[in-house]
């Protein structure tokens, strides 16, 4: 499978580096990750030429893969030795790559030379999660239980289409 950097690209200094085979697979792994959000917004994966016109994007993925991959395999290697923290040459690099990838998500950054899945949608094609209800009795209880008055007996004002028993004009 593809992969948008290499394991010689991993940035880990003076660490000592596992072997080839793991460091390939953290590779891959990040490579994984971005395709599988980037995929609900652009084809994956997403081939640029590096020397051409669409240069900065082939760098951006490369850097985020070796973000991605780097901070995975140091987390990986120091969770023996963390007892309460996370390393934090990992963790920030994870962090950076994540708000990267969030901001082409979001549509803050955009991604030149990456083609479109649906090239007249103008948001992420994926599952979207709505669990907010306009007319839920659900949210009226918790709206009823949290309530910082608590002399009031429903929630108020009440929503358009919920039942309240006792409340005249409405009926059953």
């Amino acid at each position: 499978m593809a992969t948008y950097s290499e394991v010689d690209d991993l940035l880990l200094g003076e660490l000592q580096a596992p072997e080839q085979k793991i460091c390939q697979k953290y590779v891959q792994d990040a490579a994984d990750e971005i395709d599988s959000k980037l995929g609900f917004i652009y084809v994956t994966p997403i081939t640029v030429d590096p020397n051409g016109e669409f240069r900065a994007t082939a760098l951006l993925l490369k850097r985020i893969n070796n973000f991605l991959a780097t901070g995975r395999l140091i987390l990986a290697n120091a969770a023996s030795r963390e007892d309460q923290y996370l390393n934090a040459y990992g963790k920030s690099l994870i962090v950076e790559a994540t708000e990267a990838i969030n901001a082409f998500l979001t549509g803050t950054m955009p991604l030149p030379g990456a083609i479109p899945v649906n090239p007249d949608a103008t948001g992420a094609t994926g599952p979207i999660i709505n669990n907010l209800d306009a007319q839920s009795n659900v949210e009226s209880f918790y709206a009823f239980a949290t309530d910082p008055f608590p002399s009031r007996f429903y929630p108020d004002p009440y929503p358009p289409g919920v039942i309240y028993p006792g409340q005249p004009g409405r009926t059953w």
